[in-house]
């Protein structure tokens, strides 16, 4: 009998673990997930208000290097 199912059934099983635990408990799961994400949009919030005119050059390249993609295909 193994541990944990192959790579392809990981969502099915997840997602009945979830089932099973209830709303209370998937959401207590996802708490740290929350927490990081919330910590690192502080971060870029900082990162954004010390360096705007740096921040401005890389957001403008990223948006236009997809842009460009985008458009490509």
């Amino acid at each position: 009998m193994r541990d944990s199912p192959p790579e392809w059934e990981r969502g099915f099983y997840m997602a009945k673990k979830r089932e099973k635990l209830g709303w209370e408990a998937a959401l207590r799961e996802f708490r740290w997930s929350f927490v990081v994400a919330a910590l690192a949009f502080v971060a870029l919030g900082l990162v954004l208000i010390l360096w705007p005119d740096a921040s401005m050059h890389v957001l403008c390249y990223l948006v236009g290097g997809a842009l460009t993609l985008y458009g490509g295909l």
